[in-house]
């Protein structure tokens, strides 16, 4: 009955400007009720007062300014007066000052609420929020805070009768709608289980959370595959009347990953809320289709690390990176051939890092041979007895025995290398004339003996 009377109950608003009325449009209606559930929201969530309390400091701002913020006036004396409380003459500069230093806008909502409460805390102040705080959370206490609020904070001209009137108010015009509001927290749940195939539709469940319940938003919040974090910030919003009790979110409409689930109970008048539990979802890939990425290398004493992500999902997996694994990554560089001759030549190639020795390979009968095995830091051996004008191919690979079992690197690129054609032999005829200048030369040489 509460309820039903509430949402019949109308309040017409007006702010008298020293020479007459001001009516509200159909926009400042709407900022208005938006103002008044920021209000009430603040005033017992930022502030701590019971539902009463906040009903008696409305009713108030109510009678001040309509619940707008934005509006100066001038009084009877000609000082200025502004803000949800109007706030008169040098308590309106006090609130320019202190939203000036918090950088705030002074004529905003949020920067009033803000000096409000700054003001509570000073000693001429603090009684007021002190009987507030203890008001019995009842109609009645509804009234004593209105009329306490408007006899020392306000202080309006004809302060007692006012403060009558604004108790009355509390009592009729805001306790029926912000008083004792009960929100039971809803109880979510799913049908089947908490994974799903893109194909799928989940449908979620609730509890009813009482019949001051004027909806539910349903929130679905996707986790950041990178971060790790859940973006609140962007989460998908269903908003439902309170007769409903379920929602199908057709997952197909969902990109494949984790999500969490929850319910909120809200109140419209007052802004109050009530969170359900929260159900963690997944959207399963059905087929992952994953990309390696190496994030940290290996040591010949440590492993490295590889993550995996998947294209289609998001999901993302680490392995080791094993050392063995990394240097079949790696190959042995510059093999190139020196001091090549008809018969002989010398294969050399650069360092390799991790080498505690090297293998050398020749393609002999088309098929790769091991012609060495080298166990020490020399990067070149000599190979002898080939046949000249001839190529021949040569491959070297690493190997590092800091593992259980001996790793290898890739093998290097293949060198190949052609033999020097073998030396022209002497002519017969240079042949003869050596040999006659021979048996001149001795013929001459006996003869001089």
């Amino acid at each position: 009955m509460k309820k039903a009377l509430a949402r019949l109950m109308l309040i017409a608003f007006s702010i008298v400007i020293i020479a007459g009325v001001i009516p509200l449009s159909a926009n400042a209606a709407s900022t208005t009720s938006s103002n008044k559930t920021t209000i009430f929201k603040y005033l017992t969530e930022e502030l701590g007062f019971n539902s009463a309390a906040a009903c008696g400091i409305m009713a108030n701002i109510e009678k001040e300014s309509s619940f707008r913020s934005n509006v100066i006036i001038r009084d009877s004396n000609g000082l200025p007066s502004g803000g949800l409380c109007m706030w008169n003459g040098g308590r309106l500069n006090n609130l320019k000052n202190y939203c000036a230093k918090k950088g705030l806008n002074y004529l905003s909502i949020e920067g009033q609420l803000s000096y409000l409460e700054h003001e509570l805390q000073k000693s001429q102040y603090k009684h007021i929020y002190k009987y507030l705080k203890n008001v019995a959370d009842s109609s009645k206490g509804a009234y004593n805070a209105a009329h306490y609020w408007c006899y020392y904070f306000e202080i309006p001209a004809n302060r007692g009768s006012k403060s009558v009137q604004r108790g009355n108010s509390a009592t009729k015009n805001y306790w029926p709608v912000y008083g004792n509001i009960e929100l039971k927290t809803p109880k979510l749940s799913v049908a089947k289980g908490t994974t799903y195939e893109p194909e799928k539709k989940l449908t979620v469940n609730w509890t009813s959370a009482g019949s001051d319940t004027d909806g539910y938003k349903v929130y679905l919040v996707k986790k950041n595959a990178e971060t790790g974090k859940y973006d609140y910030d962007n989460a998908k919003v269903a908003k439902l009347d309170s007769d409903d009790k379920s929602f199908t979110i057709k997952a197909h409409n969902m990109k494949i990953g984790s999500y969490k689930v929850y319910v909120n109970a809200f109140h419209k008048a007052t802004g109050l809320e009530e969170k359900s539990n929260v159900l963690n979802i997944k959207i399963k890939c059905p087929d992952h289709k994953f990309t390696t990425k190496v994030t940290s290398l290996p040591t010949e004493k440590k492993d490295g690390v590889k993550t995996l992500t998947c294209k289609v999902c998001d999901t993302v997996k680490k392995q080791a990176y094993q050392f063995e694994d990394y240097l079949k990554t790696l190959r042995v560089d510059n093999v190139s051939a020196i001091d090549v001759t008809d018969s002989t030549l010398k294969v050399t190639w650069d360092d390799f890092k991790f080498a505690d020795g090297y293998i050398v390979y020749a393609k002999i009968c088309d098929k790769w041979q091991k012609i060495a095995t080298i166990n020490s830091g020399k990067t070149e051996i000599s190979v002898k007895n080939l046949d000249n004008e001839r190529t021949y191919e040569f491959r070297v690979k690493a190997f590092n025995n800091s593992q259980d079992e001996t790793a290898y690197s890739k093998v290097s690129k293949t060198l190949k290398v052609t033999t020097e054609p073998a030396p022209a032999p002497e002519s017969n005829e240079n042949s003869a004339v050596n040999q006659l200048l021979d048996f001149y030369g001795n013929l001459f040489s006996s003869n001089n003996a």
